[in-house]
């Protein structure tokens, strides 16, 4: 079963060079890819719903 992050917690994200320096992204789009990024490996699997 998955682990729902609470939002209160505090989880540093971590954003790859190559989309950290991409002038073509704006700034909450790398935040967005940081906390995919992160989420993603925290749980070892991410999926999307409505």
């Amino acid at each position: 079963m998955t682990k729902i992050l609470k939002r209160e917690a505090n989880y540093p994200i971590t954003i790859p060079a190559k989309v950290r320096f991409d002038l073509r992204l704006t700034a909450n789009e790398k935040l967005f890819y940081g906390e995919l990024y992160t989420f993603g490996g925290m749980a070892g699997i991410f999926t999307v719903s409505n």
